[in-house]
């Protein structure tokens, strides 16, 4: 984890001094590789040592920060009124990850895939001391180093020779690329339908926030599958709705807001459900896929918003 946030922090400085195009390329490139297990493997090491009914909260936890900043970036910009500050500004909470991992406790899942039970063991003991808990050393001794056997699978390739695994994993994928290009496609459409587009964007990150502190309770007491399945249709009947209303701009507004707030609560639910069903062993790397599909959503939401001004010009 620290490495990822130094490879990150690096790309942002490089491209503060970059000159040239193609190294600006090159530079961003490297911070967009970084910037998926900036996401994944802190949030799949908290999910390993969260008890099941508090995985929403956690959850939530993590999600609330991207609103919060997403909605201060925009103004974060316009005073520093450079592109390059801004890369500048991006390095430093990379270098604040970087200071803060290694006080970070490993993950035991690893540890003993690496054979090195006893280090497991006191990272166990640890976290029950922090968390007031006493435990015997030796109630640890059942944990053992799994058999060289065990990790042979341990790869997503594995996921689809089974197949219920596979057709969860690919329908995992498959919302995870529409979730991402609807969402993303729904902040760029309404900061470039707008005047004032630093407003707009600060305005549907506010309102993710609220559809975050909804996803909790509502993921926990009605399900992980309903919540999704419903949020979902009820996003999709507030864009139509919002469609349908051509002259009443405050409806419009509205129906969209609403629609952003319940897609919200969906795109965060189907986050912790695909979490909950990958397998222990690749989850970190199912995730990552997962998360891959999802910017090939955001970067093809680009062009549906642009299908827009195309359709305009066609009708004349």
């Amino acid at each position: 984890m620290a490495t990822v946030y130094l490879i990150t922090g690096v790309g942002a400085l490089a491209t503060y001094f970059s000159n040239d195009f193609y190294i600006f390329l090159v530079t961003r490139f490297i911070q967009g590789g970084a910037l998926l297990s900036i996401c994944n493997i802190p949030f799949v090491l908290a999910l390993e040592y969260m008890p099941a009914k508090k995985r929403m909260f956690m959850l939530g936890a993590f999600r609330f920060v991207y609103p919060l900043v997403g909605a201060a970036m925009p103004w974060v910009a316009y005073a520093l009124g450079h592109w390059r500050l801004l890369n500048a500004v991006i390095m430093l909470p990379c270098v604040v990850g970087v200071i803060v991992s290694p006080f970070m406790p490993e993950s035991t899942r690893w540890l003993l895939s690496k054979g090195r039970t006893d280090k497991a063991k006191k990272v166990l003991l640890r976290i029950s001391r922090v968390n007031g808990m006493h435990v015997q050393r030796n109630a640890l001794d059942s944990l053992q180093a799994p058999e060289k056997g065990d990790n042979a699978t341990a790869s997503t390739a594995a996921i689809f020779k089974y197949p219920s695994l596979r057709r969860s994993f690919v329908i995992t994928l498959f919302l995870r690329l529409l979730q991402c290009l609807s969402h993303q496609a729904g902040q760029l459409y309404a900061a470039a339908a707008t005047d004032d587009p630093f407003v707009m964007t600060s305005i549907t990150n506010v309102v993710d926030v609220l559809g975050i502190w909804l996803a909790v309770p509502m993921g926990d007491k009605c399900g992980r599958r309903f919540t999704m399945a419903l949020t979902c249709a009820l996003a999709g009947l507030c864009y139509l709705v919002g469609a349908g209303l051509y002259t009443n701009s405050v409806a419009i507004f509205a129906s969209l807001m609403v629609g952003r707030a319940v897609q919200t609560i969906a795109y965060n639910v189907a986050c912790m459900h695909a979490a909950e069903i990958y397998p222990t062993e690749i989850r970190t790397q199912g995730l990552s896929i997962r998360h891959a599909f999802g910017s090939l959503g955001k970067f093809l939401s680009s062009n549906v918003v642009q299908l827009v001004s195309i359709l305009m010009v066609l009708s004349g």
